[in-house]
């Protein structure tokens, strides 16, 4: 069975620039932004956790996602490490958990 990320993997390798670029609404983000954006938002997840493991008094810090998704990264075709990200994410998550 394919994880998720090689299925990602496989469907961005062969998907034309315009592809890569569609919105599915007006003024939407497009499939780019969104694969950048999962990365993105479990990273924050996975600091969010690790600071409220770690701080006596944890506040939860917003960050401005339509703000981000138009960084630059955002609008660059190599989506590759954002991708990687999908798999590392539960991985760490275990080992903040597990106490190994």
């Amino acid at each position: 069975m394919q994880s998720f990320t090689e299925k990602i993997e496989k469907l961005t390798k062969v998907a034309s620039v315009e592809k890569l670029n569609w919105s599915y609404r007006p003024n939407g983000w497009t499939v780019k932004q969104v694969i950048h954006h999962f990365a993105d938002s479990h990273m924050n997840s996975f600091i969010r956790f690790k600071l409220a493991l770690t701080e006596r008094i944890h506040t939860g810090r917003p960050y401005n996602e339509d703000v981000w998704v138009n960084l630059a990264i955002f609008r660059n075709k190599k989506m590759g490490p954002s991708i990687k990200e999908f798999d590392q994410r539960p991985i760490r998550f275990g080992f903040c958990t597990s106490g190994t």
